[in-house]
């Protein structure tokens, strides 16, 4: 695929100097990305002819432009004539994005998630019997709070680890644990994470994305290295 876009420089351009990324692929998904509008449209037009040449369909019903911080932008876009529908919020790779790119409206969503899986694991605790066996409970909490509570954190945690304040997922986990050994809300975090047995969900948030930026760093990727 990266045959399709010869000129690199229609592409997104980077901080890093003469670096530019025309497109992100995933399984059988495509983003293609630009800094201007007639550049997205000669990303559109290169994609049709490589399409074309390889026998490729694009569903241009499943493909939507979003345009970050310009939404008095009205430009149109085309692919083989086909008007392409314009968004102001899109859902990718699990995450929801919206034209302000609002980094906590992304950790609104996985809030939403987080909660979602402290009410299946409470569920599954209940329909087992299993509720006031804590180590069970922490168990299904872990497995179903935590995975989907902290996807995609290696990139909308990065504000709450910036500042000394409570991420929103944090205030649950705190209460999670408190109920789950029968204390109140005045018994002091750090004791009450260390009956649990468990770390600060901070902690939790800093391994995630150190361990994603160090996997960064060691791709073998001249993109990611420039």
């Amino acid at each position: 695929l990266p045959t399709a876009f010869p000129d690199k420089k229609v592409g997104a351009r980077t901080l890093a100097t003469d670096v530019y990324i025309p497109h992100v692929e995933f399984a059988d998904d495509l983003t293609l990305m630009s800094n201007t509008a007639p550049r997205l449209q000669s990303l559109l037009n290169q994609l049709s002819s490589y399409a074309e040449e390889k026998r490729l369909e694009v569903s241009t019903s499943k493909t939507v432009v979003m345009a970050f911080g310009s939404q008095r932008d009205t430009t149109t876009f085309h692919y083989r004539g086909t008007e392409i529908r314009r968004v102001t919020d899109f859902k990718y790779l699990g995450l929801c994005l919206s034209t302000s790119f609002s980094l906590h409206r992304i950790t609104s969503h996985t809030q939403a998630l987080f909660l979602a899986g402290i009410r299946k694991a409470t569920s599954y605790a209940s329909q087992y019997g299993t509720s006031r066996v804590a180590a069970t409970h922490l168990r299904l909490f872990q497995q179903y709070g935590l995975s989907s509570g902290f996807y995609g954190a290696q990139l909308w945690s990065l504000p709450w680890l910036a500042v000394d304040t409570l991420a929103p997922q944090e205030r649950h986990y705190n209460q999670f644990m408190r109920s789950l050994i029968g204390v109140g809300r005045k018994a002091k975090m750090t004791a009450v994470l260390q009956e649990c047995g468990v770390a600060p969900l901070k902690l939790y948030l800093w391994r995630l994305v150190i361990r994603f930026w160090n996997h960064l760093v060691g791709h073998n990727s001249p993109l990611i290295h420039s």
